[in-house]
């Protein structure tokens, strides 16, 4: 059984349906990497839970976009102009400059994946979405089995979380499928929280002011063990499903 996703380009991404099976029994037959994309070190935790599980290589994705740390293109996307209308001009600038570097980088993107059956990409939420470079990077990539992780200060389950798969897999072509996902309320990034306190970035939809303050508050635990065994438990997952697909 598989759901299709029908993406906002077009693309009809099958998911297969997770069964139970002894995962204690399954061969290392595919190679997986872990490519992330971290802000505050929340998504690097779970990636580097992901990988030791898998038995992956773990990547930045400055190290498959060919961007150096500190270059503009690295920096173009940093968490401290997140949702802030005053910056919607220089992020719409940045993004074209990120699209522009990576399609001169596509081949090289390629080949450093050339080699992998399977990608497990982890990424934190800008906007609603995958951060920049991450849905540069889910945009490039092509013919890979991939699982999907995202890290967020909202609920896990909630509408923002939800739709932020969804726009995660709208950007992958038709020929990845996905194997699964996975989703975790973090900590939310102190610039962030400065702002919306200043009234310089918007609140989730129909969230007030001290309803946000309490997310904050539950977030600011995470991720924590419990997060990091659910990851290495995901990730198990993954191995017994990629085998099958």
């Amino acid at each position: 059984m598989c759901w299709n996703i029908a993406g906002i380009h077009g693309a009809n991404l099958k998911i297969p349906v997770v069964f139970e099976k002894d995962i204690t029994t399954i061969i290392f037959m595919v190679k997986w990497c872990v490519v992330y994309s971290s802000a505050t070190g929340n998504t690097r935790r779970l990636a580097e839970a992901a990988a030791q599980t898998l038995g992956a290589d773990l990547m930045n994705v400055n190290d498959i976009l060919g961007f150096l740390p500190g270059s503009p293109d690295a920096d173009s996307d940093l968490s401290d102009m997140e949702d802030s209308y005053e910056n919607l001009a220089v992020i719409e600038a940045n993004r074209k400059s990120l699209l522009i570097s990576a399609e001169a980088n596509l081949s090289e993107v390629a080949a450093k994946l050339s080699k992998y059956d399977c990608v497990m990409v982890g990424y934190w939420l800008r906007r609603g979405g995958p951060d920049q470079r991450t849905a540069v990077l889910l945009s490039k990539m092509s013919g890979k089995r991939v699982a999907l992780f995202q890290t967020h200060g909202a609920y896990e389950g909630s509408e923002h979380a939800v739709t932020a798969f969804a726009r995660a897999g709208s950007l992958l072509g038709s020929d990845n499928t996905i194997l699964g996902t996975f989703s975790c309320q973090c900590a939310v990034n102190p610039a962030l929280i400065k702002r919306r306190l200043e009234g310089k970035v918007p609140g989730h939809k129909g969230e007030d002011l001290e309803a946000c303050k309490k997310r904050w508050a539950d977030a600011e635990k995470h991720p924590d063990e419990n997060d990091l065994e659910r990851m290495r438990t995901f990730a198990k997952k993954m191995l017994v499903i990629s085998e099958k697909a």
